[in-house]
């Protein structure tokens, strides 16, 4: 179906071009996060479905984001029950591995005839080990529209001369073939748009909240959003960066993206759309093009995008705000010009300092972060980048470790150096990300000069040190009203334009207002929330004791610790703290407290010490025989939850259990 000069997606089950249908196709959004909800989708998978199914091609989707962790691989094998699919694909970045295995797993078992096809940066990044581990009849190797449509149809003709097929890999017997690169997509616009439907739109639409409530940024009206693709690739060559999608930038007509956004701002009433470009331009004639176009068609939006710091201009940047862009993504990376030029950043720090100035005028938000663990990285490069966030009062840039994804120069780089000795075991670990930084058998890869120990603790520094500067922009609350268990609602006057504003502040982040919370979500509670005002798009922080419905828990908890001080009641205490400690301990007073034994879970803190104790490992049972009249304090922790339930199990009366989390809504 053809509108307008451009291609529709397709959403019934025949072919767009009223072909008959051929063969059955099963597409699986493999997905990470544990719980469900609408924190992803699968616009590559939509797009290859598009293509499929105008070429005549019966296409299903299932999308893994849509259903909690225990029902995926069942619902799955529902389907591969009910209906007989000759191709079932997947594919996704490299932190679907642990998902993958179980799609791949699950299709061997229930539809052994099927074809296993599986591509996306997962098998583009390292696609020998890949293959050989999850072991699909099939791989393909960047963009998947052309190569798996020339697959299918090479399927259903009984070929096997599948050395023709560019972009792909391949068994002949035990030996694993590979075609090599495809030449990429050169005319994007050919393609029809993505089948989102395929992949339950409407749904991932009404899981989506109006508000987004988040440690790292609450937002507020900001409506459901759908991604546009606008561009494939990046010209550019980061270090810490991969390209699933070829090394070769591509872009569509703007003509083609506006077209796309009228007809899903009509089709899902959304006004909110987010162009999820790894760059939206450097050519800036092309970004001006495309606000002047949505104000000539008239077309009442917000979006945000992803652009460089370098040739920035105020008169771009105030088209942009007039055409309703609220939020820039932009590569800050570091403030250093020596890790600048090692990262191939193409960048400098002045560079950076006059986006900043400039988008702050216009009234756009700021989205960026600065990397640690570059292999130029030192002391003194961190302390320029800090000198340079304090310069700018970049408060709510925070800093990240740098992760050698599997693809990137630096995953190749480790590779050779024998950092990575087990390639899969690395992939698993990075999902989640936590794993892969503080996993003890497998510790984060150093690239630095300095000793791991010094890699962690600096890193630990800057991650407490982004708290900090959270609160050196502290949201001034006018008025404050708890309306339920877990929300409250408040007055905030910016300090930067002088409008006020009403926020309200659903906390725990992933809690609903009457109290019940996200379990899929852990929480500590400690990191309050950073506000963005309705007008200037300027963060400004909440502290969480600032919070009106949580400062009953941290006034109740000072409380319970004076009284152990005032009764001299010795303690055990769990776990050791560290990014957070210097926030808690700020608003809570332990001194006289007598600690008698610190324990923890995470070998990282045995041996150290902690509120004057050595760490030891944490034992339930070791604290349930000899604790006698003491009591157990858990502070804010990750894990809180279970350490308690730990400690329950091993015999510990819940009276002598002091949780700083009494008195909040039960089961977070």
């Amino acid at each position: 179906m053809e509108q307008g000069g451009f291609f529709l997606p397709c959403f019934d089950e025949s072919s767009s071009l009223g072909q008959v249908i051929t063969l059955n196709i099963l597409l699986v959004c493999p997905n990470f996060p544990p719980g469900s909800g609408a924190t992803f989708f699968p616009l590559g998978l939509a797009y290859i479905a598009a293509y499929l199914k105008q070429a005549g091609h019966r296409v299903v989707g299932l999308n893994f984001n849509l259903l909690p962790v225990e029902q995926r691989l069942p619902a799955l094998q529902k389907l591969l029950q009910e209906e007989s699919f000759q191709v079932v694909g997947a594919g996704g970045m490299s932190m679907v591995m642990e998902s993958t295995e179980g799609i791949v797993a699950t299709v061997r078992q229930w539809a052994p005839q099927a074809r296993v096809v599986l591509g996306g940066g997962l098998i583009t990044a390292d696609p020998e080990t890949m293959m050989h581990h999850l072991r699909p009849d099939f791989g393909v190797m960047e963009e998947g529209e052309e190569t798996l449509l020339q697959l299918v149809t090479f399927l259903e003709e009984g070929r096997e001369d599948f050395q023709n097929i560019g972009g792909m890999l391949w068994w002949q017997g035990e030996r694993l073939c590979n075609n090599g690169a495809r030449t990429p997509i050169a005319n994007l616009d050919a393609l029809p748009w993505p089948d989102l439907e395929a992949f339950g739109m409407e749904e991932h639409l009404s899981r989506m909240p109006v508000d987004t409530h988040d440690h790292h940024l609450t937002t507020y009206g900001m409506g459901k959003v759908i991604m546009i693709q606008s561009s494939r690739s990046c010209p550019y060559r980061c270090t810490f960066c991969f390209h699933p999608t070829s090394r070769v930038y591509r872009q569509r007509s703007i003509e083609q993206v506006v077209a796309e956004i009228q007809y899903w701002q009509s089709r899902y009433q959304v006004n909110t759309f987010s162009l999820i470009d790894e760059l939206f331009d450097e050519d800036f004639e092309r970004v001006r093009r495309f606000c002047a176009l949505l104000r000539e068609e008239k077309l009442n939006i917000r979006w945000n995008c992803s652009l460089r710091v370098t040739r920035v201009d105020g008169e771009l940047l105030s088209w942009m705000a007039e055409a309703g862009c609220t939020m820039i993504s932009y590569g800050f990376e570091s403030g250093s010009q020596r890790v600048l030029k090692s990262m191939k950043k193409g960048i400098r720090p002045a560079d950076i300092a006059r986006a900043v100035a400039l988008t702050r005028e216009a009234r756009i938000g700021i989205q960026a972060n600065f990397l640690f663990g570059d292999p130029a990285d030192t002391l003194e490069t961190v302390q320029e980048s800090l000198d340079f966030q304090a310069e700018n009062q970049l408060w709510f840039v925070d800093f990240s470790a740098i992760i050698p994804y599997p693809g990137s120069p630096l995953y190749h780089l480790a590779r050779r150096q024998g950092r990575i000795v087990d390639p899969i075991e690395f992939t698993r670990n990075l999902s989640p990300l936590d794993r892969y930084l503080w996993n003890q058998k497998t510790p984060p890869i150093n690239f630095t000069a300095l000793s791991d120990e010094d890699y962690l603790l600096t890193y630990q520094r800057l991650r407490e040190g982004a708290d900090a500067n959270h609160r050196k922009r502290l949201a001034h609350v006018v008025w404050e009203r708890v309306v339920g268990l877990c929300q409250s609602v408040v007055g905030v006057r910016c300090e930067f334009c002088g409008e006020e504003g009403e926020y309200p502040i659903l906390y725990p982040p992933g809690s609903s207002p009457n109290g019940v919370p996200n379990k899929n979500r852990p929480f500590v509670g400690v990191l309050g929330t950073n506000l963005l005002c309705h007008t200037c798009r300027r963060k400004m922080h909440l502290p969480v004791w600032h919070i009106p419905h949580m400062a009953s828990l941290w006034e109740g908890f000072q409380e319970k610790i004076k009284g152990l001080v005032d009764e001299k009641i010795p303690v055990v205490v769990l776990p050791a703290m560290d990014r957070h400690w210097g926030t808690v301990s700020s608003r809570v007073d332990f001194s006289g407290l007598q600690v008698t034994l610190v324990m923890d879970p995470r070998p990282t803190w045995w041996g150290k010490t902690f509120l004057g104790q050595t760490v030891q490992p944490f034992d339930p049972m070791q604290v349930a025989a000899g604790l006698g009249e003491g009591r157990v304090v858990i502070l804010p922790a990750y894990d809180g939850q279970s350490l308690h339930q730990g400690l329950v199990q091993a015999g510990v009366a819940e009276e002598r259990v002091v949780d700083w989390r009494d008195g909040v809504a039960s089961g977070i």
